[in-house]
Parts: C-alpha cells; sequence; structure tokens
C-alpha cells in the first residue's frame, strides 16, 4: 500500500513560497481563489494538488511561470508538435527560424496551407 499524504510536497512548498512572496496569507490566497482553506492547506501539506484550471489561477494571481508547477505537481506537460517536420527536412532549423518558416508559410497561402498541416 502506498502512502500518497505527502505526494505533492514540492508543489505545496512553492505554494506556500508564493504567496509568502507576496506577503499574503493562506486565508488571503483561498478567497482570492474562492477555494476553502483546508483545500489550500491540503495543497501546501503535499496531500492534494490544485486541479488544473486551478495552477492557471495560482500562476496569474502569482505572476510566475507555469513550467515550475507544472513540474512539481506532475502535471503533463505539452510538448510542441511540428508536423511539418514529418514532411519537410526542417530538422536543423532552430526553433525561432522554425517559427518564421510557419509564419511565412502561412501568409504565403492565405492560411490554406493550415490543413494539410494538421494531417
Amino acid at each position: 500500500m502506498c502512502d500518497n499524504s505527502m505526494r505533492y510536497t514540492e508543489l505545496g512548498n512553492l505554494i506556500r513560497q508564493f504567496w509568502e512572496r507576496l506577503g499574503l496569507g493562506q486565508g488571503a490566497l483561498a478567497t482570492a481563489l474562492q477555494i476553502g482553506q483546508q483545500t489550500d492547506s491540503q495543497w501546501e501539506n503535499g496531500r492534494l494538488r490544485p486541479e488544473r484550471d486551478m495552477v492557471d489561477s495560482l500562476v496569474k494571481i502569482f505572476h510566475i511561470e507555469i513550467d515550475p508547477i507544472l513540474a512539481a505537481g506532475g502535471y503533463e506537460l505539452s510538448k510542441p508538435v511540428h508536423p511539418l517536420l514529418k514532411r519537410l527536412p526542417l530538422a536543423s532549423l532552430i526553433a525561432e527560424d522554425f517559427e518564421l518558416f510557419c509564419r511565412d508559410l502561412f501568409f504565403a497561402y492565405g492560411g490554406l496551407f493550415i490543413p494539410f498541416l494538421l494531417q
């Protein structure tokens, strides 16, 4: 039997650090998120993690990047998908050049090329 009582401790510590930096109390954060203080306490103690939509709210309140929260909470991180790489030899392009290529392609074809990219 697995003890999950401290499963999200790293995430809880981050949440606590962020609200302390802003000079908020646990109750103020719970009020801002429209959740019970007990729920916030469970997050901070690592017993639970926020639902994904709550993570977005935390990011807005704390004015932080989302990646540290997602990583600490064990959320699935989305990976950028470049469908063109399967069809064209673009693997040697750096990300910025790839984005410029896609932008130019989009404008050159007036958006008509997009369904092909999504296949």
